[in-house]
């Protein structure tokens, strides 16, 4: 009787040891799930678009560019929805960045979208054209 007890007490202690133990291993699966836009596109004026998706684990979002925002760059799981704002681009060429997702407990980061923003609209070369014609001939220093 005392040895049925002690095997069964064993038995249950191995079990709990084994249901109770937590793996430090980092998770290989995907974090992030339900991207609303893999890429967003700007033009050159600049302005915002909102991104959701559905996120594992907490989290925190890095910028590849200076001239885009982010409404956060942290959150807990859960349905998340960020506002992506650009400034007007200035230049002369197209310019592109990448908003990418570390999420705690997950070994690599997660590119979440690309951006990208036109150049300057050829509008604004055609007016600053149009304005130094006129200003050589209509002001006398010329």
């Amino acid at each position: 009787m005392k040895l049925k007890f002690l095997l069964s007490f064993f038995c249950i202690e191995v079990l709990f040891c084994f249901s109770s133990c937590k793996s430090d291993t980092l998770l290989s699966t995907d974090p992030v799930t339900e991207v609303s836009s893999s890429s967003l596109s700007f033009d050159g004026v600049g302005g915002s678009h909102n991104v959701t998706f559905l996120v594992s684990n907490d989290w925190t979002i890095q910028l590849s560019a200076p001239w885009f925002s982010v409404s956060k760059l942290y959150g807990n799981e859960g349905n998340v929805t960020l506002t992506i704002t650009a400034t007007a681009n200035t230049t002369t060429s197209e310019r592109t960045g990448s908003l990418t997702l570390k999420v705690n407990g997950y070994e690599s980061s997660t590119l979440l979208c690309t951006v990208t923003q036109a150049a300057a609209t050829s509008v604004d070369k055609d007016v600053n054209h149009w304005m130094a014609d006129y200003m050589s001939q209509a002001y006398l220093w010329n």
